[in-house]
């Protein structure tokens, strides 16, 4: 957790092997889904793992996709190639495993990272048996997300997953250089990485303890962040540790909830990300 009971840090998993986990399949036409909101972040969809009914996280800031380990265990799954990933700010060791799911009447076969999900699960308030991060996500032309409708379009066409990283360049009052977020549907808040002077950030009264598998991270507020045309002022942010496998032109996380995020659209052919707040 980063000191805010909501919220919550999921890693871009390992980049390491990224590619190696790329489904080969395309989307041939648009699938539309509905789906159930969580505090007023979290997109949840119904689908099937391997038959098994299960809710599913869609997660543009994981860079792999998570299976609980709890499902892997019930379907006899074998596992293989331990990684690292960070969940819940702390680091653990998973391996990875091959299953299939099934989305809106499409299946998808691919490979995923293993770890118990029962945490996550209790911070939102619903069981989740896989995180979608983007080596499901990007396997399609684009991802849409109307959080007012809670309607979910998948795009025809095949993705270009190689280099689908959906990164928005923001800016803050007094910084000449642009701040490189990576859009975040997993996460509520904002997170930035570095140190307090590079955003103006102001440190709150809270900082997590010393454990030693736990990310270092500060709460408090910035003055302003332009995102487009929207400027967030006065804004809650985390200032976190970089994880090892976060490529430096990362600067941070852009979450929605807190943000007021109402649409988005990523294109994972033109490398684009479009967001529009309330």
């Amino acid at each position: 957790m980063l000191g805010n009971p909501r919220s919550r840090y999921c890693v871009l998993g390992c980049l390491v092997g990224f590619l190696a986990c790329l489904p080969r399949s395309a989307i041939a036409q648009n699938i539309s889904l509905k789906f159930d909101l969580y505090d007023d972040y979290a997109v949840v969809l119904h689908g099937k793992i391997r038959g098994l009914p299960a809710n599913v996280l869609v997660d543009t800031g994981s860079i792999d996709t998570i299976l609980d380990s709890a499902v892997a265990k019930r379907l006899r799954l074998k596992t293989y190639e331990e990684v690292k990933l960070v969940l819940l700010n702390q680091i653990r060791t998973a391996k990875r495993a091959i299953v299939d799911y099934e989305l809106g009447g499409f299946s998808v076969t691919q490979s995923v990272v293993v770890t118990d999900l029962r945490s996550f699960s209790a911070e939102l308030g619903v069981t989740i048996g896989l995180i979608l991060g983007y080596s499901g996500l990007c396997r399609h032309g684009s991802l849409e997300i109307d959080y007012r409708a809670k309607e979910l379009i998948f795009g025809s066409g095949i993705g270009d997953c190689g280099n689908a990283l959906a990164i928005v360049s923001t800016a803050v009052p007094g910084r000449t250089d642009p701040v490189h977020l990576l859009v975040d549907t997993g996460n509520k808040v904002l997170l930035l990485f570095g140190s307090p002077g590079n955003y103006g950030f102001v440190p709150g009264p809270t900082k997590t303890g010393t454990n030693p598998r736990k990310l270092r991270t500060l709460f408090g507020t910035i003055a302003a962040l332009k995102v487009g045309d929207t400027l967030l002022t006065n804004q809650d942010a985390y200032l976190v540790e970089r994880p090892g496998h976060v490529p430096s032109l990362i600067n941070g996380l852009l979450g929605g909830g807190g943000l007021g995020l109402r649409a988005l659209r990523i294109d994972f052919r033109a490398h684009t990300a479009n967001l529009t707040f309330d």
